[in-house]
This record gives C-alpha cells, sequence and structure tokens, in this order.
C-alpha cells in the first residue's frame, strides 16, 4: 500500500534468494472458488536476510520516495515474518486447500510455480486429479451440513475435517466407485459455476453455493449414503451448538 514504486536491481534478486511467491490467502477463498491469489516476496535464506534485502532496496530508492512511502517500508521491514524456509507446492500434484480456521471451504488448486499457501490455510495432497475434486466437494458438503444443522464452526480446524471425513465414513476408498465418480464430476462442475466474489462470511457463501444443482444433488447422493450417526460425530468434532453473528468471516 505504498504511493511509490521501489526499483530493485536484478543481481539484488539472486544475492538475497529473492522470489515472488503466488500465495493462496484464506480471505481469498469461497466454496469450490480460490477468488485470485497475492503476489509476495520472500528469501529463500530467510527471514534475516529479507530485511536485509528491503533494508538495502530503502537505502536504493529513499531519495526517489516520499516520506510515507519511507516509514510504510520501514514498518513493514520491522513486523514482516516468514518461516525459515519456503516450500512451494509440488507442479506435479493436485492439492485440495481449505480454511483451517472456522468454516472449512475448500477448492481445487493446481500450482504453477513458486505456489505457497498462507498459514490459515491447510491442504491434502495427491498425484490424481479425481480424487482431489472428490475430497474438495466433502469438505464443503461436511462445512455445508454445519450450516444446514445450525452448529457453530470451531475456530481452529487444521487437520479436523480430514479427520471428520474418516469418522462419517466419506473417505475415498469407503465409497463405491460409481459414487465417488459422480462426486468427482459434480465437484468440477462447482468448480466452474461457483461465484467469484467476496462475502462477509462463509455461510453465505455456503448457502449460495447449495442453491446451484449440482450442489443439490450432490448432498441428495451423500445423504443417502452417510450414516446419519456417524456424521453427527463428524460434525461433533469441527463445530458446537449455536450459531455466531460473524463466523466465517473473510477478514
Amino acid at each position: 500500500n505504498t504511493e511509490d514504486t521501489l526499483v530493485v536491481p536484478v543481481d539484488y534478486l539472486k544475492e538475497y534468494g529473492v522470489k515472488v511467491y503466488r500465495m493462496i490467502y484464506h480471505g481469498e477463498m469461497n466454496p469450490f472458488r480460490i477468488t485470485k491469489h497475492l503476489n509476495i516476496i520472500l528469501s529463500e535464506q530467510g527471514e534475516v536476510v529479507l530485511k536485509k534485502f528491503l533494508e538495502e532496496v530503502l537505502g536504493l530508492n529513499e531519495h526517489n520516495i516520499s516520506a510515507e512511502t519511507l516509514n510504510k517500508v520501514r514498518k513493514l521491514i520491522a513486523e514482516l515474518r516468514q518461516p525459515p524456509a519456503v516450500k512451494p507446492l509440488g507442479r506435479d500434484k493436485y492439492y485440495v486447500v481449505y480454511r483451517c480456521v472456522r468454516a472449512f471451504t475448500a477448492s481445487v488448486y493446481v500450482p504453477i510455480e513458486n505456489s505457497i499457501t498462507e498459514s490459515h490455510v491447510s491442504y491434502v495432497e495427491t498425484r490424481s486429479e479425481d480424487v482431489a475434486y472428490y475430497y474438495a466437494a466433502i469438505l464443503n458438503y461436511l462445512a455445508y451440513m454445519v450450516v444446514r444443522s445450525g452448529r457453530t464452526f470451531n475456530r481452529t480446524q487444521y487437520a479436523r475435517p480430514l479427520l471428520a471425513i474418516y469418522i462419517a465414513g466419506l473417505s475415498w476408498n469407503n465409497m463405491d466407485e460409481v459414487t465417488r465418480g459422480r462426486v468427482a464430476v459434480l465437484s468440477r462442475r462447482l468448480h466452474e459455476k461457483a461465484p467469484a466474489k467476496e462475502y462477509s462470511n462463509q455461510r453465505i457463501a455456503l448457502q449460495e453455493v447449495a442453491g446451484l444443482p449440482e450442489f443439490k444433488e450432490l448432498v441428495e447422493i451423500l445423504d443417502a449414503k452417510v450414516d446419519k450417526a456417524k456424521l453427527s460425530d463428524a460434525l461433533s468434532l469441527v463445530s458446537g451448538v449455536g450459531i455466531e453473528a460473524n463466523e466465517g468471516s473473510t477478514g
């Protein structure tokens, strides 16, 4: 959010191991849709080196930028955090990415070079496109079941939605071939049709997706397959009773 552009010699990028990464951010994720990605810079050599890089860049540009920009970048240098090692997603894999705070809405993602996830995004890695589309559908189905049953999402999810899939008996290996094939087909269509827009919270996003005929069919299929007692146990792992006003906020 600076008003000026900082010019960086290409050699500096190589010296400090700095690259531009395509980050999946939880606030830009909806059911069956990643609305956009954020371009960020990180150093392969870690946080200390990234800060040194920015300090050098600031020194090179300080006479050509405003005091406001100068102060913003100085504040950025003081506050920024990055992991010691940067591990991009594998380009030969298919990923199911999902929010790991409150509403665990999910989408399939096929990485391009230097793709990474933000810390509030969890993912499942697979070599099979069908498996990825299947699990994205199952995660969104379970999230919708939380909404439909009037429950409240747990604040932290992380691996809980995956365990919930297992408890509900909805894992890939537990499902018959015809059903999981149809679920994957419906998931592909929903990835094409899901709205690319902002929502104030993910409950609204799930309710809007629930109006699509493909999602209605998906719910009908899975409702017929899932054991109600097991589903209840699964939902208890990721949710509780009651509803919170701002649950699943994109902010």
